[in-house]
């Protein structure tokens, strides 16, 4: 970007000299036709390192909220026993990303703190869903791995994983008697369903009257 330049830019006039329309030679003392242009040069120079810096630790700083009372617990120690919890940072990074939350004007501080509370308890279901599918395929006697996208057997799958095959169930919406909201589910594949099995998840509550 340029902030992170030192640069110069300065604007040269041009005389060129035009094609001339036509076909066949100029008659004799027709002026060639002229025009000016102008041509925009930047320089750059060097690097302006501590506005780099300063970048660096804006992008490195993330967001830390605890319901610890201050009172009740020195700051550095809540920090020191976060980094500590290597598997929360993981599945929090996404809050470094300008475009997840920047588009995001709450206006309020308890709006703030709603949606962060609507954050962690999204995280929880996404970090159960990892929890329960794996922890009931180390206790299958019968197939302790399962079968993930790309043909690849893996005993560890990730939530990501799950979720990408569970958007392949489809449910067929349709109007239904007294003005009630008819939902039909589709075929879904052995190894998706063997996911709700895992999960302990009926898929036909998918597939409700309302």
């Amino acid at each position: 970007p340029p902030q992170f330049w030192n640069y110069a830019a300065r604007v040269d006039q041009v005389e060129v000299t035009l094609k001339r329309p036509g076909r066949g030679r100029p008659k004799k003392g027709d002026a060639p036709l002229r025009e000016m242009r102008y041509r925009a040069i930047l320089t750059l120079g060097a690097r302006q390192e501590a506005a780099i810096q300063q970048e660096k630790d804006r992008l490195s700083t993330f967001v830390l909220i605890s319901n610890v009372p201050k009172e009740g617990k020195p700051a550095a120690d809540i920090l020191r026993d976060y980094h500590g919890q290597f598997l929360a940072e993981q599945n929090w990074c996404f809050i470094k990303v300008p475009w997840h939350l920047s588009p995001i004007f709450l206006k309020l501080p308890h709006r703030v703190e709603a949606f962060a509370y609507v954050l962690l308890f999204a995280l929880i279901i996404y970090r159960l869903i990892q929890h329960r599918a794996r922890a009931a395929l180390a206790t299958d006697p019968v197939q302790k791995k399962m079968l993930l996208p790309g043909k690849i057997w893996r005993d560890t799958p990730t939530s990501e994983q799950l979720l990408d095959m569970l958007q392949t169930v489809q449910v067929i919406v349709s109007p239904g008697a007294f003005g009630r909201t008819q939902r039909t589910l589709g075929r879904i594949r052995p190894e998706v369903r063997r996911i709700f099995d895992l999960l302990r998840v009926n898929p036909q509550t998918l597939a409700t009257v309302t």
